[in-house]
């Protein structure tokens, strides 16, 4: 299996988490130009059983929500040990959520009001790391399947190759002059 072939966005899946409709509806027009793969939660019990029954390559969660808030949710997709790349969306987040959300390892941050540029530059970034680490999850268990290894030395492998791909994928961005 080739790890470095080039990677195919549409073939990717987004989970976008948000209690306003306007918001839902707007943010799927605007990313159905990565990948026709996008699928709702209204609130963050919704998406973490849609995570549960679907494979979800990155998430874009609005952090003030009803029932389980954006910062809620990533605190158990986390704990789950789930390392699908999270995009928080906040409109007046204040310092203490934000340092939360990058304790808990979020992805990026999106600003309401938003512009569909800033969206789609984030979410493109997102959504390559969502699928590197996917294919390198693809390339462990073929490994595994042929080997001798245990289930705790693969859970380490599986962390190990994750870390790489976001380390070479920040690399290649701070190689990649930004607009």
């Amino acid at each position: 299996m080739d790890i470095d072939k080039e990677i195919n966005l549409r073939e990717g899946c987004i989970l976008i988490v948000d209690d306003e409709k306007d918001i839902q509806e707007l943010l799927m027009e605007c990313l159905s130009s990565l990948t026709p793969n996008i699928l709702i939660a209204s609130n963050g019990e919704e998406a973490l059983q849609t995570l549960m029954s679907n494979k979800i390559n990155v998430i874009l969660s609005d952090i003030k929500m009803p029932i389980k808030s954006g910062l809620q949710l990533l605190a158990d997709v986390r704990e789950m040990g789930i390392l699908v790349p999270f995009v928080i969306v906040t409109a007046h987040a204040d310092k203490q959520s934000l340092m939360e959300a990058i304790r808990l390892d979020a992805t990026d941050f999106l600003d309401k009001p938003f512009h569909f540029g800033d969206v789609v530059k984030i979410m493109t970034r997102a959504l390559q790391l969502g699928l590197m680490q996917a294919r390198s999850d693809k390339h462990i268990e073929q490994v595994y399947n042929a080997s001798n290894l245990s289930i705790d030395e693969i859970a380490r492998a599986k962390k190990f190759r994750k870390v790489m791909a976001r380390l070479r994928f920040q690399s290649q961005i701070f190689k990649t002059k930004v607009d």
